[in-house]
């Protein structure tokens, strides 16, 4: 799924006039939001359809003064229990509230459920001259959000939303707009920094400091080993991607956001990002702090540098599967990717670590061409992995934030 919405003209029978007549919000799955203004430009007529299999769930539409869900007015169609209802709600930060609708404002309603399909039918005036809608000859962001409902009693309590979006653009619904949807700059970049971060740069810092310090012994860059400057150097890269991309995120939500009702996804992603930031950092400052070759810290050093840095690598797995569940972007197939990634890792190590343990350990003096046709083999082999870790990076990150 696109974070954004689409308002589009769309190619169905039942839409051939979406942006000719009407404007559509198209929410996905069959799910379609439109409206239609009256010639005088007094009155909006709106539809909500939603197929549904479930006799318990809700479409909304939020008008926005931004693309984010905050200073919503909302419009519910909701159904639960047969009963059938239109109702409003505000946003206010990440916190939805219902409110009671004016005299007025929703006008001629109607509602039905036939053949799996909720309807909602409705208009409302241009100028409400209420606080509960906002003038809609006025530019406004456009939102949905469609999830289950859950009965208590005679309550119909919306649960989180299984999806939801905003249009990239403002638009006014006394016209009929064609506005072309695209992912929000700053979520392209989080998921690009945060990706290449964790699958191309960290992960071959990683490698290269496990199983490549034998990369020219006898040669040094500006006072140090080559693979020690090369680990260095793409440690820093993971860094600074991984702030630009928290703070790219950041900006765009307007700061930290957790919300305790909503799916173990949307709660784990934050957590597991801002834990991922404290220990690069840590990681940075113990790296700053490494005692030297002969110390007997060394040992401890190394193995709290390692676990780290292997615990930030396992954790930026778990955050970009929750990203992707996040953003329902082609989840299945970006799980597949993850899962290929780790077995692929996880062969890759093995691999080189029976080449050094068994045979060029073992085997440092030797001459034999077979023996130095193996280095050769491995070092090809650091190159191979480069490029192969930088097209899963890349591929993983285009499809996170392309959706369906």
């Amino acid at each position: 799924m696109n974070v954004n919405a689409t308002l589009y003209a769309a190619s169905s029978t039942d839409n051939d006039d979406c942006g000719k007549q009407k404007g559509c919000l198209d929410c996905e799955d069959g799910c379609l939001i439109s409206w239609i203004p009256s010639k005088d430009k007094k009155t909006v007529h709106f539809e909500f359809s939603l197929p549904t299999k479930s006799e318990n769930a809700y479409v909304a539409m939020g008008i926005s003064p931004e693309p984010q869900m905050d200073g919503d007015h909302v419009i519910e169609c909701v159904q639960g229990n047969s009963v059938h209802i239109l109702r409003m709600s505000h946003n206010t930060g990440h916190h939805n509230q219902l409110i009671p609708v004016p005299p007025g404002v929703i006008n001629n309603p109607n509602i039905s459920y036939v053949d799996g399909i909720l309807k909602c039918k409705f208009s409302s005036p241009v100028n409400s001259e209420t606080t509960a809608l906002p003038a809609l000859d006025q530019a406004w962001y456009l939102e949905y959000a469609v999830g289950d409902v859950k009965v208590k009693g005679k309550e119909l309590v919306k649960q989180f939303h299984s999806r939801k979006a905003a249009s990239n653009s403002k638009v006014k619904l006394t016209e009929v707009t064609v506005i072309e949807n695209s992912t929000p700059a700053l979520v392209k970049l989080h998921v690009f920094m945060m990706v290449i971060a964790w699958m191309l740069f960290n992960n071959l810092a990683i490698n290269i400091a496990r199983n490549y310090k034998d990369l020219k012994p006898d040669c040094t860059l500006l006072g140090a080993k080559i693979w020690f400057q090369l680990h260095r150097l793409l440690i820093a890269l993971t860094a600074l991607f991984t702030l630009i991309g928290i703070i790219a995120i950041f900006v765009h939500v307007n700061g930290f956001t957790f919300d305790s009702n909503a799916p173990g996804p949307y709660m784990a992603h934050p957590l597991i990002g801002l834990l991922i930031v404290v220990l690069v950092l840590t990681n940075i400052f113990l790296g700053l702090l490494r005692p030297d070759l002969k110390s007997r810290d060394r040992p401890f050093f190394n193995i709290i540098h390692r676990s780290v840095g292997m615990t930030c690598q396992i954790l930026s797995i778990a955050s970009i599967c929750t990203g992707a569940y996040i953003l329902n972007s082609y989840t299945d197939l970006i799980y597949g990717l993850m899962i290929f990634y780790v077995v692929y890792m996880v062969l890759l190590n093995i691999m080189l670590f029976i080449i050094d343990k068994y045979y060029l350990n073992n085997n440092r003096k030797c001459r034999d061409k077979s023996i130095d046709k193996l280095r050769i083999f491995k070092n090809l082999l650091l190159p191979i992995h480069s490029v192969i870790q930088l097209v899963l990076a890349a591929f993983v990150a285009s499809y996170a934030v392309a959706g369906d």
